[in-house]
């Protein structure tokens, strides 16, 4: 009987290469919910269906809410890998307080160029709406309605363009009054505001008939478009560029604000295509343009900047750095104090700012470099805070119901008594109660223009901008009469106000027209 074979040892298990392209699940989940970063912003598609490119977008931008404290680093950026020698050990952090630079405020809260006028509403908004403003208006209106008429090829009888006459100043004020009445009166479509019938009857047939009204929409622009054989512009923002530049120097030639500003971004709703278009995902409006905006804190905007992708002057490595410094760059060394979030806050830009004599306030990620790992790896329990120095900039935790990263060049890290809306206490650090106090003036705008919104889908990217721009001179123009004029009006009083002088304007060329239509009647009955 032969013997029965002995098994020999098994095969060997080749083993397994993983291929480095490819995460596991535990690893996609880490970088979709905890990967975030100072730097430039994932550019997005002009796509708006892909569920792709939704998540892509939900993992490269996350607008955390202020105070909750998250991972800056960044698989990729060479300025967050440097992890040879841990930055806290080369900055010398220390527990005692040492003296906070003092600078005086040398700036002053006035209107640069006194009352307007009778210091009525419609006077402090040509204010910012002045002459320069409507040439701008008109002459591109019609520069660019001329551009249509030459290459229609074969407009038709009917065509609303072949019968295009010039605007003026005049037409121009009840096209932008009759935008502004339809942010009050909403209808599901734009013809149905001339609609007659005893359902709707409203009055825009009486200042502007529909034909018009539609053609002079379809040819407003705000800047020259290049003709055949010039080079196309570089700047994405180029059809609304001049405008843009316009109310940056515009506000800060007529108010000098406050001292305490505040530096956030604000949405305006687009989800058609466009290389710019952002997602953020905690805002009211996830998809659109995104703005940088300088504001007091009650909400008057000072300056704006539009963001425009990782190509633009501002994108790049330092990204969030180089708006802060944009934006405040006409209200340095004089001893402004600027309250931001965790997006733009870090220990460099601090330091930056105070060397150009100004102060910030704000959260702060536990990633950006030269925090303090004491603090922002500190184990507190409710109510606990601990703080380190360094030279005159302070970085603080404090525990609330989470944990709260803060930094200050301005105020100490002292304790004070907070009474909330609903009538409870809390003690808080004084940077953070601070902090709260006055980074509300992006908010506040947005809540007070989302009161009036225009959403219509069917303009272009550049218009929906540029209408939107005039809103916010609108609205910082009603900011300045009730901090400057009186009665104290609500914000749809004052339009209401504005409105009536369009109509007003409307009603007295019918007058004279009648006039004129009589004059020649009686002429020729003689």
């Amino acid at each position: 009987m032969a013997d029965n074979p002995i098994p020999g040892p098994s095969r060997p298990k080749r083993p397994t290469i993983r291929d480095p392209k490819r995460l596991t699940e535990d690893e996609m989940l880490s970088l979709m919910f905890y990967s975030d970063s100072e730097e430039e912003p994932y550019q997005e598609s002009d796509s708006d269906w892909s569920g792709a490119e939704d998540a892509e977008r939900a993992i490269a931008e996350n607008d955390d809410q202020p105070g909750q404290v998250v991972s800056d680093l960044e698989e990729g950026d060479p300025e967050q890998m440097e992890e040879e020698v841990p930055l806290e050990t080369i900055v010398n952090w220390l527990e005692n307080p040492p003296n906070l630079k003092k600078i005086p405020f040398t700036g002053r809260q006035e209107l640069k160029v006194g009352i307007p006028g009778e210091g009525k509403p419609i006077d402090f908004f040509k204010l910012l709406a002045d002459d320069e403003f409507f040439d701008l208006l008109i002459s591109q209106t019609n520069d660019y309605a001329e551009l249509v008429f030459l290459n229609d090829r074969n407009p038709g009888p009917h065509s609303r363009i072949s019968r295009w006459k010039p605007v003026d100043q005049q037409e121009i004020s009840r096209f932008l009054g009759l935008i502004f009445l339809m942010e009050i009166i909403q209808v599901p479509r734009l013809r149905d505001y001339w609609r007659t019938d005893r359902f709707y009857n409203l009055a825009f047939r009486n200042y502007m008939s529909r034909n018009r009204f539609l053609v002079v929409l379809r040819c407003l622009h705000f800047a020259h478009n290049p003709q055949e054989g010039e080079p196309r512009p570089a700047d994405r923002l180029h059809k609304v560029r001049t405008l843009v530049d316009f109310f940056n120097h515009k506000m800060f030639a007529i108010y000098s604000p406050q001292k305490n500003l505040s530096i956030d971004e604000s949405m305006l709703l687009w989800r058609g295509r466009l290389l710019f278009r952002q997602y953020i995902k905690n805002k009211k409006h996830k998809y659109g343009v995104k703005f940088y905006l300088l504001t007091e804190s009650n909400g008057t905007i000072m300056k704006l900047q539009i963001y425009t992708g990782a190509a633009d002057d501002m994108g790049g490595k330092g990204h969030a750095a180089n708006v802060v410094l944009h934006l405040a760059s006409d209200y340095l060394d004089k001893g402004y104090s600027i309250y931001m979030d965790n997006y733009y806050n870090s220990v460099r830009l601090a330091r930056q700012l105070l060397n150009r004599m100004t102060y910030c306030t704000g959260t702060l990620r536990a990633g950006r470099k030269e925090t303090p790992g004491d603090v922002s790896k500190a184990k507190l329990k409710v109510g606990e805070s601990v703080q380190r120095y360094n030279g005159h900039v302070c970085v603080g935790k404090w525990k609330d119901k989470r944990d709260v990263l803060y930094i200050t060049t301005e105020h100490e890290n002292t304790l004070q008594e907070v009474t909330s809306t609903s009538g409870n206490t809390k003690m808080k650090p004084t940077p953070i109660a601070e902090y709260n106090k006055y980074m509300s003036g992006i908010d506040l705008q947005d809540q007070i223009m989302a009161y009036y919104p225009s959403h219509r889908k069917t303009i272009r990217w550049y218009k929906k901008v540029g209408l939107h721009i005039i809103e916010m001179m609108l609205y910082n123009s009603f900011m300045l009469y009730n901090k400057f004029s009186s009665p104290k009006l609500s914000y749809l009083d004052y339009r209401h106000t504005l409105l009536s002088h369009c109509c007003q304007i409307q009603l007295l060329v019918l007058q004279r027209n009648l006039q004129v239509m009589t004059f020649i009647f009686l002429v020729n009955v003689r």
